[in-house]
């Protein structure tokens, strides 16, 4: 619903008419109404009606949310602007009571003074115009870590850098054709602990948390382009995994308890490059020790180790290994290079 050509028409006031349970107590019926929702995106055929009103629109739009017999299907959402001239609110509620259809927008603020709103009846599926609706069915498939909200489809999914690895996160992204208020609800009763919440008309926010696993969910009501509610969910697992992320042959000893998060092995002329990196929660300093001491257990030299720089070289025959300890905040980081000449 194009709301902003609003605030940059020109609007012409008579004087009121009576009032009509329809109306907001204390409105004055207004002219040029056709013109304004024309331009507003108001579908051709509806009746139309614009009234001028003492009241912010929020108070109008929840007025007409409560009417007696009436539900609402989108809204009311009121969204707003500030600018050194002053502040601007624009909104709107469609409602339905049985095959009838009556949609509401409104601008205020102290930009324009006194609100001005404008009433259209008509079918549902007019009023709402033309939106992308919520498909049958995913849109992609992907590993849910978490559960999903009942009902709802899959429309995005998306892995951080390094994910599953802790200070990772996962993005996925569903639709439902269920309220704000009713989403809402479910994730503060799925059984994580609610950290934060912020509600705001027909977006909200939770950042919730288990163990040390931690979900941002932000969700967002239907909107101009879209007739269905949004779900952002974004998932941080905050651990190490528990099994390896990458395959193959080591030629040195594993870290006891590190995770194998990526492998490569490249033979070259004369040759053989292996490049394994783990992940684990121990301190550089004592992987790097335990590594030093396991090589030269087994007839390996230290050629170089620097604590500085959490690194040593070692070699036994025509065999070189490098490892490199990197502290990432949530976990160490080993690189080991190992090289086999001849």
């Amino acid at each position: 619903m194009r709301l902003a050509p609003l605030l940059l028409a020109p609007i012409v006031l008579l004087s009121g008419c009576t009032n009509t349970p329809q109306e907001y107590p204390g409105s004055e019926e207004i002219a040029g109404a056709s013109l304004m929702m024309e331009m507003a995106g108001v579908p051709e055929g509806a009746s139309v009606k614009a009234y001028r009103a003492e009241a912010s629109v929020k108070e109008i739009l929840d007025w007409y949310a409560g009417l007696g017999g009436y539900s609402a299907v989108e809204g009311p959402q009121v969204s707003s602007i500030s600018l050194p001239q002053g502040t601007g609110e624009l909104g709107w509620v469609v409602l339905q009571k049985g095959s009838e259809g009556m949609g509401v927008w409104a601008v205020g603020g102290s930009l324009v003074g006194a609100t001005t709103y404008y009433v259209a009846r008509g079918p549902v599926e007019e009023l709402l115009g033309e939106k992308e609706g919520l498909p049958g069915s995913d849109a992609v498939s992907a590993d849910e870590p978490v559960e999903r909200y009942p009902g709802s489809v899959l429309l995005e999914y998306e892995k951080g850098e390094g994910y599953p690895l802790a200070g990772s996160s996962l993005r996925l992204t569903y639709g439902t054709d269920d309220r704000v208020s009713e989403v809402v609800e479910w994730y503060r009763k799925m059984g994580w602990k609610v950290e934060s919440e912020s509600v705001s008309g027909e977006e909200a926010e939770l950042a919730l948390s288990k163990g040390p696993a931690r979900m941002y969910v932000e969700v967002y009501g239907p909107g101009e382009e879209r007739s269905y509610t949004l779900i952002d969910v974004s998932y941080m697992p905050n651990r190490l995994p528990d099994r390896d992320l990458a395959e193959g042959e080591e030629p040195v000893e594993r870290y006891p308890g590190s995770i194998m998060s990526e492998y490569s092995r490249v033979e070259y002329p004369g040759a053989v490059i292996t490049s394994i990196t783990y992940v684990s929660a121990d301190e550089p300093d004592r992987i790097l020790d335990w590594f030093s001491e396991k090589l030269k257990g087994s007839g390996w030299q230290v050629v170089s180790q620097s604590g500085t720089e959490s690194s040593l070289l070692a070699s036994k025959g025509a065999e070189f290994v490098q490892v490199t300890v990197d502290d990432s905040g949530s976990y160490s980081e080993v690189s080991l290079a190992h090289t086999t000449s001849g």
